[in-house]
């Protein structure tokens, strides 16, 4: 994607330029990715909308409509490839069904300037990302919950799950591994408590603690 709205398709193993740059409504265009079939590009820029793109004759298949007066900063396919996600500037993340070409739901909100990477986890029950804050965001797909806001440890630039439970991010010094399983979690919360919880800790920490003695 170029600043001024142009596209340009390149040959992997020459470098060259083997289609001429295309110049779409005269936007700024900020995230490409390919359908799974490889038979369409999905675009993203300032008008919000997210351009299904022939690469063969240039032409705007479809477009869907995200956050108006927004632009979007990154497009990703979802893991079980049926669908794309779409973070705006204005820190929403949208679902869009690859084959009804709408919206899915209600966005994901996570209160920042502007999401500039996302990334699914295998089983498509989680989707991170990372804002222009630098800090680290986690829901939880099924109920849109924002489950971990804000996680810092260093500025976040690119960020990929290595299993369910285990998200890998790039950025600062050296990369990082954020361990996102909760049964991990309430073990390690557990040994350093060194007892039970109470009801006011359970409640506190997380929903997922429920009002059993979970530290048994």
């Amino acid at each position: 994607p170029e600043a001024g709205g142009e596209i340009a398709l390149f040959d992997v193993e020459t470098g060259e330029i083997i289609h001429q740059p295309a110049l779409f409504d005269g936007w700024s265009i900020s995230a490409v990715e390919w359908t799974p079939d490889g038979e369409t590009l999905l675009a993203g820029g300032q008008d919000a909308d997210v351009l299904f793109i022939n690469p063969e004759t240039w032409e705007v298949e479809a477009r869907v409509e995200t956050d108006r007066g927004r632009a979007i900063s990154d497009i990703d396919i979802s893991r079980d490839l049926t669908g794309a996600l779409a973070s705006t500037e204005s820190g929403l993340i949208y679902r869009v069904d690859l084959e009804s070409l709408e919206v899915v739901g209600e966005p994901l909100a996570g209160a920042v300037s502007q999401f500039q990477n996302l990334a699914e986890s295998p089983d498509g029950t989680l989707i991170a990302a990372s804002g222009r804050d630098g800090a680290l965001r986690i829901w939880d797909v099924a109920t849109g919950r924002l489950i971990a806001e804000k996680l810092e440890g260093a500025q976040v630039f690119d960020l990929t799950f290595i299993d369910n439970d285990t998200l890998l991010t790039y950025g600062g010094p050296a990369p990082l591994v954020w361990d996102l399983s909760t049964d991990r979690l309430i073990s390690t919360a557990c040994d350093l408590a060194g007892r039970t919880f109470t009801d006011a800790e359970r409640e506190s920490f997380s929903d997922d603690l429920g009002g059993a003695d979970v530290c048994q």
